[in-house]
């Protein structure tokens, strides 16, 4: 299949990592793919610079006049299939290249959808939300569930064997790291927190380490379920102090 790939790309960004990495599987399935990085290209991968057909910086303002030369000649006018992360006002833009196989992958961080967001899934065949939190957000703001398909980030396992040691101020013998690059609700820290709170006592040799980007919600979290463990064993929550 010939594939097209339009939107962040090259430089350290969420959306771009998850682009490299779905394109790299699509190129070892034998689909040919085409990149066009809509944010430069300072931290474009070697490995994928072959596929690279054009980029425009993240700031390029994009006109009837200039497009068909920064964007229109570098790709082709139709491929089997389009893919992009990106927001959804941005589907009726970047979708343009053939009406099959539209796959819009795109997450939103709070319960209320922007209104004049929610119609632009008419661009696309299906919208990938990566989990079951912004799914929901897209259905209850009025996005067809049959428009959707769920789809969550997959992992590089081998990034996690990675020999040199950091030493920890612990004695436990098991470490759980918690590495949360930005605490959106939607990453279900409550939820973990619950989970490891009814798995593990203090008693277990176990250790809980959260990456520091994570901590304020962190700390947030734990104060509520401690709020929430005291009063349902009956004491007032005026009396509940936590420092």
């Amino acid at each position: 299949m010939k594939v097209c790939w339009f939107g962040f790309l090259g430089k350290n960004h969420s959306w771009s990592i998850v682009a490299q990495n779905i394109s790299r599987e699509l190129i070892k399935k034998g689909h040919r793919v085409d990149l066009f990085s809509t944010n430069g290209i300072q931290h474009f991968p070697e490995d994928l610079k072959g596929n690279l057909k054009g980029f425009i910086e993240e700031d390029t303002q994009l006109t009837s006049g200039n497009y068909p030369e920064l964007v229109g000649s570098k790709l082709e006018k139709e491929y089997d299939m389009q893919l992009s992360y990106t927001a959804l006002k941005n589907f009726c833009y970047y979708f343009v290249r053939g009406d099959k196989n539209r796959f819009g992958i795109w997450n939103y961080e709070t319960t209320i959808l922007p209104t004049a967001f929610a119609k632009y899934y008419r661009c696309v065949d299906k919208v990938l939300p990566s989990s079951n939190f912004s799914q929901k957000i897209f259905t209850d703001n009025g996005m067809p569930l049959s428009h959707q398909a769920m789809i969550p980030h997959g992992i590089h396992l081998e990034r996690f064997q990675n020999l040199g040691k950091q030493p920890l101020k612990t004695k436990k013998k098991y470490k759980i790291l918690c590495n949360i690059a930005q605490p959106h609700l939607r990453k279900n820290i409550p939820g973990m927190l619950k989970a490891y709170g009814k798995a593990f006592t203090k008693d277990d040799d176990v250790w809980f380490l959260k990456s520091p980007r994570a901590a304020p919600m962190l700390g947030t979290c734990l104060l509520m379920l401690i709020s929430i463990k005291y009063t349902m064993i009956g004491m007032p929550s005026s009396r509940i102090m936590v420092k």
